[in-house]
């Protein structure tokens, strides 16, 4: 099983995320594309992915934190 296939699997059976997690998750996914473990469309796919995991538990208590894990803003390091 592939690195994409491993995280995609997580994120799909993920029913809420928390903030670490998803900041870990966020530095992950980046390490790999650099790495070349990930493609840029498979790490598109998973910074999507994870963003969508985080919108329901922090949308109304942290919008910027939220912004900011975005894909468009996906450069950002925690």
């Amino acid at each position: 099983m592939s690195i994409y296939d491993q995280i995609h699997a997580a994120l799909r059976a993920a029913q809420s995320i928390n903030r670490l997690a998803a900041e870990q998750l966020h530095s992950a996914i980046a390490r790999h594309e650099a790495a070349g473990s990930l493609t840029a469309k498979e790490a598109r796919t998973l910074r999507w992915m994870l963003w969508g995991a985080a919108l329901d538990p922090f949308a109304a208590t942290d919008p910027a934190w939220l912004t900011a894990l975005k894909p468009e803003n996906s450069r950002r390091t925690f």
